[in-house]
């Protein structure tokens, strides 16, 4: 199906580079490219945050008041985030940086939790 999109919005960041090589620069300039020209009409790939941290897009984020009580970051898939998933250590420590206590409820079996 064509929906006529002319942009599409990836949410990679750079503390994924390591780990994931879809989200590196490379990956996303190439796909970037194929997306301008795979099509009778060039679709634009735009990855605004390929360079900034999680404390960076959370600050941000946070100055346009977002709820972040209904984002969920979590790996584990379970009512409560676990706190102690990559994930979770990511957005513990990008709150943690900005000075703002995370609303998200995490299981308080874990020792992680709100840092």
């Amino acid at each position: 199906m064509n929906i006529g999109a002319e942009r599409v919005d990836y949410g990679a960041h750079g503390g994924d580079h390591v780990l994931y090589p879809d989200c590196r620069p490379e990956f996303v300039e190439a796909m970037d490219h194929v997306a301008g020209i795979a099509n009778f009409e060039p679709v634009k790939l735009h990855a605004p945050y390929l360079y900034a941290s999680k404390a960076d897009i959370l600050r941000e984020g946070l100055a346009m008041g977002l709820d972040y009580r209904l984002t969920w970051t979590c790996y584990e898939g379970r009512e409560l985030a676990c706190g102690m998933c990559g994930s979770c250590r990511e957005r513990l420590a990008a709150f943690a940086a900005n000075g703002v206590t995370d609303p998200l409820g995490y299981n308080p079996d874990t020792t992680a939790g709100q840092g």
